[in-house]
């Protein structure tokens, strides 16, 4: 890039940048790039510390907090109640995702275990008997009912 200078000369000034990647050479090196969740029952990784209990236990404090009832019972309710009448929107709806994904604990893997009461909730409301407000009476009200709508079938 020359510059003027006065009569008596110009000056010239030459940059040069280089720049060094490390590309990968293979697909094996590159490190993923999605979130961590949940892993299968058997396979977990040491330290990974979040799994479909302890995300139950949060939802159950919560609502223990604002006044359910018994939260237990009304966790076990809202697992009946979406495995009764799963939510059927648009294929896209990534809350509806998210909403199956946490609330239907066969999705984990299934056996026995912690989880065991609340896939035995699922089943119920798989079943199709309509049980799961007398079964679990001990919720205050339906959580699902909050904030999802029953749409009758076309």
């Amino acid at each position: 890039m020359p510059i003027a200078a006065g009569a008596n000369g110009a000056l010239a000034v030459n940059l040069g940048y280089q720049f060094n990647y490390a590309l990968p050479s293979n697909l094996s090196q590159l490190e993923p790039t999605g979130p961590r969740g949940r892993v299968r029952r058997g396979a977990e990784r040491p330290g990974t510390g979040l799994d479909l209990v302890d995300v139950y236990l949060s939802l159950e404090d919560t609502l223990q907090r604002h006044g359910w009832g018994d939260a237990r019972q009304c966790m076990l309710r809202t697992i009946c109640e979406l495995a009764e009448a799963p939510l059927h929107g648009r294929a896209d709806h990534v809350l509806e995702e998210i909403i199956h994904l946490l609330l239907t604990p066969s999705e984990d893997g299934g056996g026995d275990g912690p989880l065991r009461q609340y896939e035995q909730a699922e089943l119920l409301g798989r079943s199709g008997a309509g049980q799961c407000g007398a079964t679990y009476a001990g919720c205050l009200g339906s959580p699902l009912d909050a904030f999802t709508v029953l749409a009758a079938p076309p």
